[in-house]
């Protein structure tokens, strides 16, 4: 009688518990969260809007700047040496004491290297900003640089043709000094590439190609944000001298492709 009793009591428990319109309440609120859930996985990302850049701008200039320090030299060697001495001071600090204040000393070099970094880029700029205009030539087709979100930057290249018109009365001299200006900026752009990864985004071996000459005072290769820095060194440096003491420089024309690629690094495994 008592076991009837309790089956009796969990039976009107499971009845008083049981409300179907609450149970459908429950099962619409949770069907209205999936479909919401759902449009959310398949709606498509926004599409990132890109501005261009000013081609005298900072963001670009620093990405083309030509004085950046070595990071093996200036970062990667000190602090090799800043563990060495850790180690060697904490194994004995009785004979290497000397070697505390040594190791210190080289943590603060890259500090030091990336702050000197930072204040010559930034009197560096202030030349930048107007540097074409008081060239006393047009340089055509720096307008490139900032136009498109992928260049110039370090891994991005385009093929680039750079040519050096002069006056019909320019002298052989010139033509001759003009000529070996572009032919020291070649071999700089060209030591300028990485060692590049065999195997690249839908290609293979490496895609770019070599500085060299391509015409009467031509030179074309493949560029990235280093060899832009180079360029604007050559123009800026040399072409400007140039100009001032012969005026015989017309224009500065640079032809790029548009056709921007990738090229990975290569990657040392063990």
């Amino acid at each position: 009688m008592p076991f009837r009793k309790a089956i009796h009591k969990d039976v009107l428990l499971f009845l008083y518990m049981f409300n179907p319109e609450e149970i459908h309440q429950k099962a619409e609120q949770e069907r209205q969260k999936q479909a919401i859930r759902a449009r959310k996985q398949n709606r498509s990302p926004r599409a990132k809007i890109y501005r261009p850049l000013h081609p005298e701008s900072r963001r670009v200039f620093h990405r083309i700047y030509p004085h950046q320090p070595d990071f093996r030299l200036w970062v990667l060697l000190p602090l090799m040496l800043c563990t060495v001495g850790f180690t060697m001071y904490l194994i004995d600090r009785r004979h290497f004491a000397w070697m505390l204040p040594y190791s210190i000393g080289l943590c603060a070099v890259p500090v030091a290297a990336y702050l000197f970094t930072m204040l010559r880029e930034w009197i560096d700029y202030r030349t930048y900003k107007n540097w074409r205009i008081n060239l006393g030539f047009p340089v055509h087709g720096w307008d490139r640089l900032g136009e498109s979100e992928k260049f110039p930057r370090y891994k991005y290249w385009d093929n680039l043709s750079v040519t050096v018109q002069l006056k019909p009365n320019a002298a052989a001299g010139t033509v001759k000094l003009v000529d070996d200006v572009l032919f020291l900026f070649a071999t700089a752009a060209s030591g300028s590439f990485y060692v590049a990864d065999q195997v690249q985004p839908g290609a293979s071996g490496d895609l770019r190609k070599k500085w060299g000459k391509t015409g009467p005072l031509t030179v074309s290769g493949s560029a990235n944000s280093m060899v832009m820095g180079q360029l604007y060194l050559c123009i800026q440096q040399h072409l400007r001298v140039v100009q001032l003491q012969t005026h015989s420089i017309e224009s500065v024309h640079l032809a790029f492709s548009k056709n921007i690629f990738e090229v990975q690094q290569i990657q040392i495994s063990d």
